[in-house]
């Protein structure tokens, strides 16, 4: 019986993926699998690979080889928009002429939600991100930070299947990362979703990950947690990355 049990079944399994540009190969047998529930990170250094990666797994970018599994189905040939997968990106760009309440209620009236299911969508996750208070306010008079987390809410209301975070907090100042990245990591724990997520920050993966998958030059270097990562590096540059 090869039925897939699940309970077991991964949210997210790839299977020696590659993708070359004009010869040149941005990843190369790529192999991991993402547990649901948890929140994976990719590290590794600009040109790496990562955003290649997470554009293969949303159906942005079509691989030259291997298979993507999202909650055990294969994803060869569909559409970004049946992947039930939601992509995070560091310019969350917020509609300027709606307040706080309309942008995060956007993905939900396009999929013809209820209000009342819809408005309470929206503060229950404007509260566990703290912005209950700028609901009402347009972009323009929100600070950086404000205008990040409803940018964050927006995407968060969803319940996809899998979320793919791409640098997501990069443009921020050092203080304000570290609050978000600890709000993300509290968020994804406490609903249960299920994040991968691409940084070239050695110091935010080692804080908020369960899984760290080292990439360099589109392949992998090694898969362990944060700690085994640190303590027992693949090699040489692995340890000069995530070492100090």
């Amino acid at each position: 019986m090869n039925a897939m049990n699940p309970i077991t079944t991964p949210a997210l399994s790839i299977d020696c993926l590659g993708k070359t540009f004009q010869g040149v190969a941005a990843l190369e047998d790529v192999s991991f699998a993402v547990p649901k529930g948890a929140l994976t990170v990719v590290l590794g250094a600009a040109g790496a690979g990562k955003t290649t990666l997470l554009r293969a797994i949303a159906g942005l970018e079509r691989p030259d080889a291997g298979a993507i599994h999202i909650g055990g189905k294969d994803m060869a040939g569909r559409e970004p928009r049946d992947r039930d997968v939601a992509m995070i990106f560091d310019n969350l760009a917020l509609y300027p002429d709606k307040t706080g309440f309309d942008n995060i209620a956007n993905p939900l009236r396009i999929r013809g939600m209820e209000k009342g299911v819809i408005e309470a969508a929206v503060k229950d996750i404007a509260a566990r991100l703290k912005i209950a208070h700028i609901l009402n306010r347009k972009p323009k008079t929100m600070s950086g930070g404000e205008r990040q987390r409803v940018a964050l809410g927006r995407a968060l209301v969803r319940t996809p299947a899998l979320f793919l975070l791409d640098e997501p907090l990069s443009s921020l100042d050092a203080q304000l990362r570290i609050e978000l990245r600890a709000e993300l990591r509290r968020l994804q724990r406490s609903l249960g979703y299920t994040f991968l997520m691409a940084t070239p920050d050695f110091a935010e993966a080692m804080a908020i990950a369960d899984t760290v998958i080292m990439l360099r030059a589109g392949k992998v270097v090694q898969i362990a947690d944060p700690q085994t990562l640190y303590d027992e590096p693949a090699d040489r540059e692995v340890a000069r990355f995530v070492g100090a």
